[in-house]
Formats: C-alpha cells, structure tokens, sequence
C-alpha cells in the first residue's frame, strides 16, 4: 500500500466495514453523538444525567506482522481496564503499518477485530489508519473505554495475601514460539513448540477479575512487559508496602521454561499477559473460587508491614532469601 492515511475507498472496504455501527453495548452505557465514519476523528458520547455509573479508559499496543496482532492490543487494553473495575464497552483503534503490508493483511487484522468485538459486546468507535516507511511490523494501538458500576480498588494492608491466575510466561513464551520456531524446532519437540504458539488463547484475565470482584478482592494488577517481578514491585509501589513472595509458588509452564533455556532468558522477567495477581484478605478462598469456574490460581505470598520486596526460593539446604531489583527490560526485547 501506498505511504501515508490509507485511501477513503481502502478505509471503507477494508476496515469501515467490519466497524459495528449499532451496538446494543453503546445503549447500555451511554448515548452515542458520533462513532466511525469517514472524517471523523473522535468518538463522542454522553453518560446519562443522574446516573452513578463511573467512566474508565486504557490504552494499549501490539506490534507484529501476524493477523491477531490488533486482537492482542484490544485484549491488553480490556484486561487493563477490568483491573480498575470497568468493563470494556468500546475501543479505539490506531494502526501504523509498514511500507511492505498488503491490503489483505490490513483486511485479516480487522475481521479478527470485529470478531473479537462481536463476542465481548464491544463496539469499535472510530480510529486512525496509517502506512509508514519508518516501521516494519504492524503497530497497534488500543484505547478501550469502559464502565463500571460498583467495584472500587480498596486499600492495600499488610498481611493481604498475594493471588496470581494462570501462569507466568505465557505471552513472551508464545511470541518466542511464533518468531523463532525453526531455530526452536533444532532444540525441542515439535509437539512442545506447538503447544507454546497456543498460549495466547490465554491471554484476557477478564474471567479471573470478574471472579475476583465477585469475591471482594481489594484491588488486581494484570502483568505485561517486565514480567512477574516488574508486577510485583509495581505492586508493592502501589500498596506503599512490603511484599514477601515464595518463588517456588509461581507457576509456570514446562514450555516456557523450555525455550527460556534456549535463548538463556529470565522467565521472571518475560512478557506475562494473561497472568493477574489479586489482593485480598483470604488468597485460599479467591483461589478456591477461581478453581471452581476452571481458572488455576495460587497464593504466591503477602504484603509486609516494612519496606522490603523480598523473594524466597526454599531449597533442602535451607530457604535462600534475596530481594526484588528494580524492574528490567523485558526479556522479549533481547529477542
């Protein structure tokens, strides 16, 4: 495609067209003055006099050559915004793509938005699409708009246990699968690689957070770039406490232990969509409750009363103690 704002004809046929216009999740939010259309450049909206509902925004990007690269985008920008208590009702959508992409590949990215929009009740607003020759993947940006009506983020106490969902890993170890898969397929079983590629599956935390609000959690972090320990000691920024994690609760998958090895990364520190840790006051009943709607939880440790972000690893030697650093690069940049 050519440099520059893609072409009113292409902006019609291949993204305008997978936008839904009327969408039942706008009405239940609030009242839709303008959504997307071609020269306009903002969505407007206006909440209902009177009413108690609080307004929340997200944003989000992904970048890659792959056709769920918008998807991946939209659901960081979802998982962001649930962990404030606000549900996603719309998004925004800004897409750079590079000099090299075909139409189609433009045309794939968006039918798998809408797809993604059409199952979670979520109305695509409006956005910007351009072609640069500055870029050589496919940058997507994400600003989801959500509402909530009755969750709040408490305050964070010492004692409260620490809650994570999932496994760490997931994301980092899926896009290592997908990028470097023959030199992958050198080192490790082809069923093992196979199985990794399929760890964006598990990428929204949307299910474990809705439990989790259910269950009177005090407030939900959901881990990205940097990995667990950047998550941890964010949280700890936030709660303005201590923490003190066991190392060995952590899950994490055999694939992504695997390819870590491979390339000699840090798992710890490697991309982790898809895991969210919870604070709460009772981690083995929120566990327990999240097991019961199919979502593996473990209490990973608590927040202290001192200032310490301390790791613990026991061994048969004895515990071995050390303390968190400051957040790292994430892993998946040395890639």
């Amino acid at each position: 495609m050519n440099i520059g704002k893609v072409s009113e004809s292409v902006l019609k046929r291949s993204v305008l067209k997978y936008v839904q216009q009327n969408s039942k999740s706008i009405d239940k939010a609030c009242h839709l003055i303008q959504g997307a259309k071609i020269g306009a450049d903002c969505a407007l909206f206006a909440v209902s006099e009177g009413g108690t509902s609080r307004m929340g925004s997200a944003t989000a990007a992904a970048i890659g050559r792959h056709r769920m690269v918008v998807v991946e985008a939209m659901i960081i920008a979802c998982n962001n915004l649930i962990c404030g208590g606000a549900e996603a009702f719309g998004v925004e959508l800004s897409l750079v793509l590079p000099e090299a992409a075909y139409e189609s590949e433009l045309r794939h990215m968006m039918e798998e938005a809408e797809q993604f929009a059409a199952d979670h009740q979520i109305t695509i607003l409006g956005g910007h699409t351009t072609v640069s020759p500055f870029v050589t993947e496919t940058i997507a940006t994400v600003t989801a708009l959500g509402i909530s009506r009755g969750f709040e983020v408490k305050t964070m106490k010492p004692g409260m246990d620490v809650v994570i969902s999932k496994w760490i890993g997931l994301q980092g170890t899926a896009k290592i699968a997908e990028t470097k898969k023959n030199e992958l397929e050198m080192r490790l079983p082809s069923r093992m690689i196979a199985e990794a590629s399929r760890y964006n599956m598990y990428l929204s935390v949307l299910p474990e957070a809705r439990v989790a609000m259910e269950a009177g959690v005090c407030a939900m972090h959901d881990i990205s770039g940097g990995g667990i320990y950047r998550a941890l000691w964010e949280l700890a920024e936030a709660a303005q406490a201590g923490i003190r994690i066991d190392l060995k609760k952590i899950p994490i998958k055999q694939e992504t232990i695997e390819i870590c090895e491979v390339f000699g990364l840090n798992p710890y520190e490697l991309l982790s969509g898809g895991a969210l840790l919870m604070v709460t006051e009772d981690g083995e009943a929120l566990a327990e409750k999240l097991a019961e709607t199919g979502i593996s939880a473990a209490v990973i440790g608590r927040l202290t009363d001192d200032n310490d972000r301390v790791l613990v690893n026991h061994t048969e030697e004895g515990d071995e103690t050390r303390f968190l650093e400051r957040p790292k690069t994430d892993e998946i940049d040395k890639m």
